[in-house]
């Protein structure tokens, strides 16, 4: 079976007029990818747009941010653009932004204040459809009220603020994550203050007034990646890949292109973290074209698998390793 490629999905919503604040985050910002090749604009090698998000709280809510972006204390590198918020336990999180349901976990009752407990928070990511995933982390056990697939609209109540995983304080932990998992700068647009453009900083006391959304404007896909997404490792796809999930034991066509001469590319994949890497070799024509199928075995791939196409100077040697890879989640029962 071979799956067939959906349309492109509407356009992220951007920030219009960048506070002079803003502009400064963008010329740090990491790279995003747009999710459609045809009739979009690619942000590849370009600063990262500012996204314009709700406050993921209920209209009428108080809170306070206690870590905004470039945190000392755990916002760096990948979760730079991050924004903590202090919460009391059970408050509820809504959806500062409307897409589809990727992933959840609500069944740890426990945390602590060091890095290896990273992995026992509860969560919901939700994909905007553009390449953007929303990250809502370190909610209470048993707190989350959607479902992997769920569409949700902006303003959806989707669980319930707890202190889980690496932390310090009950507390809400939201960022807004490309395909290669790198933070992305966001305003507030239901903030309104001129002073700040909507950016959130520690210490700023807010007042939520997002209002759920009970009609989306249209349904909402997982997100899509364009031609250039392996750009930076020397390809150029044909179409369009899934890149946020895929389905197990079906059929991905993959062709496109290589820019070097070497007559090679390499297609690697792992499953899981602690999964080994496998390199899929091709010989590339005299043009550096390449086709292949790519498929993920449900005797060899549960739970995710990461992917990443690159030139490769000879069999099974890509010119230089990468530091991020695309993250693809199995779908099979949506």
């Amino acid at each position: 079976m071979t799956d067939r490629l959906s349309p492109c999905p509407s356009r992220m919503r951007l920030a219009s007029t960048p506070s002079a604040w803003a502009v400064v985050a963008l010329a740090a910002a990491s790279l995003v990818l747009s999710s459609c090749s045809a009739a979009r604009t690619h942000y590849l090698w370009q600063p990262a747009p500012v996204l314009e998000v709700d406050v993921p709280l209920i209209a009428g809510t108080l809170a306070t941010i206690s870590q905004g972006f470039q945190g000392y204390f755990s916002h760096k590198d990948d979760q730079r653009f991050a924004v903590d918020i202090s919460l009391p336990e059970g408050t509820p999180i809504v959806a500062a932004r409307g897409g589809r349901v990727l992933a959840v976990k609500s069944d740890s009752n426990t945390g602590c204040n060091n890095a290896r407990c990273a992995d026992q928070a509860n969560y919901v990511l939700i994909d905007h459809g553009d390449g953007t995933v929303g990250h809502y982390y370190h909610l209470r056990s048993g707190g989350v009220t959607v479902k992997p697939g769920d569409n949700v609209c902006t303003g959806q109540l989707i669980g319930y603020s707890g202190n889980t995983g690496f932390s310090s304080g009950p507390h809400l932990h939201f960022s807004v994550m490309d395909v290669y998992e790198e933070s992305l700068p966001v305003r507030f647009r239901d903030l309104g203050r001129e002073d700040t453009g909507g950016v959130v900083f520690p210490g700023m006391e807010l007042r939520s007034s997002t209002h759920r959304i009970y009609h989306c404007d249209t349904p909402h896909h997982f997100s899509r990646c364009g031609r250039r997404v392996f750009l930076h490792t020397g390809v150029i796809l044909d179409h369009e890949i899934p890149c946020t999930t895929v389905r197990r034991d079906i059929d991905y066509p993959i062709s496109g292109r290589t820019l070097t001469k070497s007559g090679w590319v390499q297609i690697a994949t792992r499953s899981k973290p602690k999964g080994r890497w496998t390199y899929d070799c091709l010989r590339t024509d005299a043009k550096g074209r390449f086709a292949t199928l790519l498929r993920f075995p449900s005797v060899t791939h549960e739970g995710y698998a990461y992917l990443m196409i690159s030139a490769a100077k000879s069999k099974c040697s890509a010119y230089a390793g990468w530091s991020s890879s695309l993250k693809l989640r199995f779908i099979d029962r949506h």
